[in-house]
């Protein structure tokens, strides 16, 4: 349930987890060979839509409606993937759209346009920010794995605003009301068939049957 919960608020979050990390670079960074799966998201904070993705060669993506008969092959450079409400014309001339996000529900990826490469160098003038996620539990280690970076500075999601953590509160906010709410019926439910039962249950245990016994009997 918690996992499936995390992949709902991951998906809506753009595909970026809890554990994602998020730096600035005033420095070129460049990509390393490595087996672990990661997605690395370079954007501009004004149009922080708009990402450069560099991806591992076995990581999962989202659901995606590929156009034609299209296959994800990241031996072809400068393919696009994009949301339902994107215009076709914010992609740029270079790059072939080959599918959309299958998402509709997720706030984020339905606006996204993924700008996907093989290049192995980052160019700094397509953003200075990005966003590094990984499924291994220790972020960091595959984050010093995948990318040569001499120094980065970590930043809050919250402080763009794109990445922020409101879907996780909502669906705890949510989960909290549905347990309390079902708790309230559960006390109403059984308040009202004890006042009901109140006198059999006294001849009952009256008569030495164990509170075990009457409860299931009833």
């Amino acid at each position: 349930m918690l996992s499936y919960l995390d992949y709902i608020n991951m998906v809506n979050n753009g595909y970026i987890n809890e554990d994602s990390i998020m730096f600035t670079v005033e420095e070129s960074l460049s990509i390393e060979k490595t087996d672990s799966q990661y997605i690395l998201f370079q954007f501009n904070s004004e149009s922080s839509n708009l990402k450069h993705v560099y991806l591992s060669d076995d990581v999962q993506l989202p659901r995606i409606n590929f156009l034609a008969s299209y296959n994800l092959d990241l031996n072809n450079s400068n393919i696009a993937v994009i949301g339902n409400t994107v215009d076709k014309n914010v992609v740029p001339s270079d790059y072939t759209i080959i599918g959309y996000f299958n998402h509709p529900n997720s706030y984020q990826l339905i606006d996204d346009v993924w700008l996907i490469s093989n290049q192995e160098s980052v160019k700094l003038n397509n953003g200075r920010e990005f966003i590094f996620s990984t499924p291994n539990p220790n972020t960091n280690k595959t984050l010093e794995e995948a990318i040569n970076i001499d120094s980065y500075t970590e930043m809050k999601r919250e402080l763009f605003g794109t990445y922020s953590k409101r879907s996780n509160q909502m669906i705890i906010i949510g989960l909290k009301t549905a347990i309390l709410f079902m708790v309230i019926i559960f006390l109403v439910i059984s308040t009202n068939w004890l006042m009901n039962e109140k006198y059999l249950i006294k001849i009952l245990f009256l008569s030495g049957i164990s509170n075990y016994t009457i409860y299931y009997t009833i």
